[in-house]
């Protein structure tokens, strides 16, 4: 039921996601004085979210994968 391949792009998909949300937090970081700055932390902050979601759907998958 399970598709290897979709594990294996579920991961790619966290990993790009987990990277660009990292270099977002460096990006609003460096740019604090920027009044910009807050759209983009409400930005990243979304992203990383995302990111985390991801991450849980694919442990959860993999683990569910494992139990059955």
């Amino acid at each position: 039921m399970w598709d290897p391949d979709a594990e294996a792009a579920a991961v790619v998909v966290v990993v790009v996601m987990a990277v660009l949300s990292l270099c977002g937090i460096l990006l609003v970081v460096g740019r604090m004085w920027d009044p910009d700055a807050e759209a983009a932390a409400v930005v990243v902050v979304v992203m990383a979210v995302l990111s985390l979601c991801g991450i849980l759907l694919v442990v959860g998958c993999s683990r569910h994968r494992d139990a059955s």
